[in-house]
């Protein structure tokens, strides 16, 4: 049996070396991808990205033949692997794990880049703006393959030709620094998530991504102080969102190179920056006080303590603003059990789309519920049934009886501009619409209308 295990890990060598340049390979492509899309994406979210060195960072799935093939799309075609195969894949993996770990630079490394840069930069000088021609960098990229025992992924010359240049030819030191980090950061997650891709075609299901989510947990400072009895549920919270952003037909699969490029994961990232300020650390997802203040909200609603919401318990959200239509026709689309209760993760749902609101998955969550008809678009008369409820409670909670539903009609249609003329409001219309939260929010929430309605008094009050 020995000799014949021998025999068979001898032929299966090359494959080996195989499945380690491939997953080299994979990351090298992958990593350009999204570290481009990453850039462009925070560039977006603030222009300063795009010189301001960032210090704490966490695709365009687009390689040759496009978007690279999952294994699992294939396998009704291919003979199943052994066992003996499938351990020598995860060897193969492991010590190709190992191997990428040790060539990310520590921070006392990356130190040192930063020091030889600016060490390198050329004339003329400019504080905080500092700037690097090529015959410079050449000089800095052998001081650096020299000391750290570096090969060329962080210091090629193919990547100077990549960064902008300015009119005496030179890059930003600031630029070139952004991407060292970016591209340790994305190196160092990808490995994190391989670890978890148990049958390795690059997709973690729902099971695997709780798995690195617990695993995280012990790398993040933030987090490693969790009870036993809180950590499930912060589990629980935190897989949601990103059910809610990256799988929401709920097919249970994650694509690695999806993943490292949402922002999602970009968020769950950002706990590893130990200066948050309070603010970020409420307006993050992923952050304790976050977390324990959706759960929180849960467990004061549940005034039964039965661990799912009834339709009242439910009605007392926001200080009992939610209409009974909008409750009743939640319950009718999500709530799937007999009992007809909302559970803790339909409630992080609800919670995730209504903080979303203007996002397409916010809108989609709430469309199930406004199509109350399955006709696909919403009529004046489907419009006037939500306004109705919304109207009665704004008479006894804010003692305001002066709107006429056909100017609340004309004022949704006129946030939304329907493309059809017969003035049916269709999902796409919503999406389109950069109003088409707040509109959805006005329809099945008094304190969201009057909140919209009274803005401009608001403002000058403040």
């Amino acid at each position: 049996v020995v000799s014949l295990l021998n025999n068979y890990l001898n032929s299966h060598a090359s494959q080996e070396k195989a499945n380690t340049a491939s997953l080299n390979e994979q990351i090298e492509a992958s990593t350009v991808q999204i570290e481009a899309s990453l850039q462009e994406q925070n560039i977006q979210r603030h222009a300063s990205y795009a010189t301001v060195p960032q210090f704490f960072f966490g695709k365009k799935r687009n390689f040759t033949g496009g978007a690279l093939k999952s294994q699992k799309s294939v396998a009704s075609t291919t003979k199943s692997p052994t066992s003996i195969e499938l351990e020598l894949k995860k060897q193969s993996r492991n010590r190709f794990i190992q191997y990428r770990r040790k060539l990310i630079l520590s921070s006392e490394e990356l130190d040192a880049v930063w020091d030889a840069l600016l060490n390198s930069a050329s004339e003329p000088i400019i504080v905080d703006q500092e700037r690097i021609d090529y015959d410079s960098f050449r000089y800095y990229v052998a001081l650096c393959i020299a000391d750290l025992q570096r090969r060329n992924e962080y210091f090629s010359s193919d990547i100077f030709a990549r960064l902008a240049r300015d009119e005496l030819g030179r890059i930003s030191i600031p630029d070139y620094f952004n991407f060292v980090l970016r591209k340790g950061s994305l190196i160092e997650s990808r490995l994190d998530l391989l670890q978890f891709d148990s049958d390795f075609d690059n997709i973690l299901t729902t099971e695997e991504l709780k798995q690195y989510i617990e695993y995280s947990i012990s790398k993040i400072d933030s987090l490693k102080e969790l009870k036993p009895d809180f950590k499930k549920i912060y589990i629980q919270t935190a897989i949601r969102k990103f059910i809610f952003i990256l799988d929401p037909h709920k097919r249970g699969k994650f694509h690695i190179d999806d993943l490292l490029q949402s922002q999602v994961f970009q968020e769950f990232q950002e706990l590893h920056n130990e200066e948050m300020t309070e603010n970020e650390k409420m307006s993050n997802w992923f952050t304790l006080p976050s977390t324990f203040s959706v759960y929180e909200t849960f467990k004061q609603l549940n005034f039964s303590s039965s661990g799912c919401l009834s339709r009242n318990e439910m009605l007392s959200f926001n200080e009992g603003s939610l209409t009974r239509i909008f409750v009743e026709r939640l319950m009718q689309e999500y709530v799937l059990h007999k009992h007809k209760k909302i559970d803790y993760n339909l409630f992080v749902d609800f919670i995730l789309a209504y903080e979303n609101k203007e996002t397409n998955q916010g809108k989609r969550f709430f469309w199930k519920i406004l199509d109350v008809y399955k006709m696909g678009y919403l009529t004046p008369l489907v419009v006037s049934m939500f306004f109705q409820e919304i109207l009665k409670k704004l008479k006894t909670q804010q003692g305001v009886d002066d709107y006429e539903m056909k100017d609340l009609i004309v004022e949704v249609y006129s946030m939304i501009n329907p493309k059809s003329q017969d003035g049916d409001m269709t999902l796409q219309d919503f999406l389109n619409s950069k109003q088409g939260g707040t509109c959805i929010l006005m329809m099945i929430d008094s304190l969201a209308f009057y909140n919209y309605d009274t803005r401009e008094q608001q403002s000058q009050q403040s």
